[in-house]
């Protein structure tokens, strides 16, 4: 899915524009026992109820495309047939959440896969999306809509305690004890299925969202819809780093690795297109960052080493820029301190050695203060 189609599902979650039909739900301890299970139409609910649900909805969509958001592919078993998993969900989508007994082995496989031991709310909606056509000029024509979004889609809700305190009573204007009680948190993780592409339902695919990007659900999506997960954004990040590491040692003495590394993220973020509609996130290949690493001055070995290094953690995957760098800025640490400098500045952070002592200097422009440790003491230096 492309940022575009993420947004047209996300407005369907309005309070005006919904049109979900039906929701269950299976609530489980930290034991993983099902304490509850509920099955209904969903615009029956009480409106405050309905408002709290969509805000859940909304944000099982939100996040990066190639971060938190990821579209992943059912893999295609002998003989072009679908697997079990798929199967499955293809006949819990079909029944539009009304079959008890298909939800109540999805809430099994669910309970059971699910790899964290606290109390959770396990959420499924069904929904059906009339597709408005576009015309040339991109404006939605309703009389033109003649496809159907048939979709089913999946939250999983921690639900936490809330302590005891003071809260303020409206009806009789005082401030009273209130009880602690179980509270329904945002979700950390959810799909869509079948998955929404070129504005048309694609069911060999399937859209998750994880809140934290540093794999720790990589299990869960692997068992739970049979599927291998890309690589977390907070593991691409940390094998690329290790790459160059093992690239920059390779250097001698005389090599400028300071130059060299903020010549080589300048380069990273030169590469970065201006968003466009799409969203689509901008990546490298192994040839790209090859050629980067030689043009920031890498030598022949360094840049040998860094062809190894990305074959071997990466396969043939695209490295997704804004996983591995951050584009607007570049941290300097030692054991002594930080310093964080933009990243239109980083190539212009030299080093020198001054009386057998090495120094990290920072161009400091005329026209710009400075400020120590919260007082801004001008242009004094």
């Amino acid at each position: 899915m492309i940022k575009a189609e993420i947004s047209e599902v996300k407005k369907l979650y309005g309070i005006k524009e919904c049109s979900v039909d039906r929701i269950a739900g299976c609530y489980i301890n930290a034991d993983q026992e099902i304490l509850s299970t509920f099955s209904e139409h969903f615009l029956n609910k009480e409106e405050n109820e309905i408002f709290k649900y969509l805000e859940i909805f909304k944000q099982g969509l939100s996040g990066k495309i190639g971060k938190e958001l990821n579209t992943l592919s059912f893999p295609i078993e002998e003989g072009n047939r679908r697997g079990e998993i798929q199967d499955f969900l293809l006949k819990l989508h079909a029944s539009g959440l009304k079959d008890n007994n298909l939800l109540n082995l999805f809430w099994d496989r669910a309970r059971e896969a699910y790899p964290i031991t606290e109390n959770a709310l396990f959420l499924l909606i069904h929904n059906v999306y009339d597709i408005p056509g576009r015309g040339n000029d991109q404006f939605k024509n309703m009389d033109a809509s003649d496809e159907v979004y048939d979709y089913i889609s999946f939250y999983i809700c921690p639900v936490k305690l809330e302590d005891a305190g003071l809260a303020y009573d409206s009806v009789n204007k005082q401030f009273s004890c209130k009880d602690t009680r179980w509270c329904v948190q945002k979700p950390t993780y959810s799909f869509l299925f079948p998955s929404f592409e070129d504005r048309c339902s694609n069911a060999d695919a399937i859209t998750v969202y994880t809140k934290k990007t540093d794999g720790s659900m990589d299990d869960f999506t692997a068992e739970f819809l049979g599927i291998e997960p890309t690589i977390s954004a907070d593991e691409q990040k940390k094998m690329f780093q290790e790459v160059l590491m093992d690239a920059i040692q390779t250097g001698g003495s005389a090599v400028d690795s300071v130059q060299i590394m903020t010549n080589l993220h300048e380069r990273m973020v030169e590469s970065l297109d201006e968003e466009d509609a799409a969203g689509i996130p901008d990546t490298l290949k192994r040839d790209d960052i090859l050629s980067m690493a030689q043009k920031s001055g890498m030598d022949s070995h360094m840049v040998e080493k860094i062809d190894h290094g990305v074959r071997k953690a990466f396969q043939d995957e695209p490295i997704r820029i804004e996983n591995v760098i951050n584009p607007k800025s570049v941290e300097f640490k030692s054991e002594d301190f930080v310093a964080k400098v933009s990243a239109d500045l980083a190539s212009k952070v030299k080093t020198d050695t001054i009386e057998g002592t090495r120094y990290l200097m920072i161009p400091l422009f005329s026209d710009q203060d400075l400020n120590i440790a919260g007082v801004n003491i001008g242009r004094k230096v």
